[in-house]
Formats: C-alpha cells, structure tokens, sequence
C-alpha cells in the first residue's frame, strides 16, 4: 500500500514491447483508474512478489511435486488426450528450504530450462529440487482482444483459428526458469 495514497498497486502484465500496464485498487475495494508505467520503470520503482513470495528474478532453490491434477487425470483416464499428451504440474512445497503455508502450482510448460543440460523427464509423483528464477508477464490475451482479432481476422477473410485454452488467456502469469534440477525421489 501507498502510505502517501492509502491506495494498493498491483502489476497488471508485462507485454514484449516493453509497456507495462498497472492497476490501482483503492483500500475501500473500489476499482479506480488504470495507471500506466513503462516496463524500465517498472524495476527501478517497484518491486514485483512473485507467487513463491519472493521477488521475481531472486534466485531461488524450490522443492516440489510433479503431479497430475484432478482435470488432467480423468482426461487421462478417459483416454482424451492420445494426440496431445498431458504431462504433470509441478507443485512447489519449499523454496529456499522453508515450507510454504500454500504449495504454487506451474503446468509443465511454465517450468523453463534455461541451462545447457537436458530437458527433465518428470513423472507423476516424482520430488524434485530446482535452483532458478520466477519470472512473470501477461500470457495470451482477454477476451476482449480476442474477439477484436478475430472481427479483423474476418474482416480480411483470413481463415479463423480456435484458440487453445489454457485458462491463462489474458491473465499476468508466473514461469519458473531453472538452470539446476535434481530428482530427490
């Protein structure tokens, strides 16, 4: 919270071209204006907590479990998912060594190796240790954005596409970049 505005911030997203979009909520719960800050703004003046509870871009040691979750395991079970395979999420249940009041979840495409080593083969069940960073940014668009590009995607006739829905279309997400992955059991 602003001591000077009594008013809370809160990050909206991150986009590639470098804006940065930050909504302010009054203490009250009234939505007050969208205010805007440029993205190289963005870390000399605020300090962003990423969902492990640490600042995005401190290095970490995480310890977690690559899980199937409820969804993902009747998909399974139904045999709905032969041509795009489902892989585990990886629930989080330490950083730095302390236990997290509430385990953080990342699907398995939002845990990035941005080392020279091989990709990790997880498997459901499977306790893992990672040394990385959590990085965070707006991932898709809103639903809004979405039917603007397909009115102009019809517009000029080009051929509409479904999106895939990942449940984070134009929402501020986290990713874990690991550069160090061992499997404890």
């Amino acid at each position: 919270m602003h001591a000077a505005t009594g008013r809370w911030s809160l990050v909206g997203g991150i986009f590639g071209a470098g804006l940065v979009l930050a909504g302010v909520l009054d203490t009250n719960g009234a939505d007050a204006e969208p205010a805007s800050i440029h993205v190289r703004d963005l870390v000399r003046r605020i300090r962003v907590i990423g969902e492990l509870g640490v600042p995005v871009d401190q290095v970490v040691k995480i310890r977690g479990v690559w899980e199937y979750s409820d969804e993902d395991r009747e998909l399974l079970k139904k045999g709905l998912m032969k041509k795009q395979p489902i892989r585990p999420q990886l629930r989080v249940l330490e950083v730095n060594g302390k236990p997290l009041q509430e385990p953080v979840e990342f699907r398995d495409w939002l845990v990035i190796n941005v080392s020279w080593m091989d990709d990790i083969e997880a498997n459901d069940g499977e306790t893992w240790e990672m040394t990385g960073v959590e990085q965070c940014g707006m991932r898709g668009n809103s639903a809004e954005t979405t039917r603007a590009l397909h009115r102009i995607r019809a517009e000029n006739r080009a051929p509409q596409r479904a999106l895939l829905d990942t449940g984070l279309h134009g929402t501020f997400a986290s990713e874990f970049h690991y550069v160090s992955a061992r499997r404890i059991k």
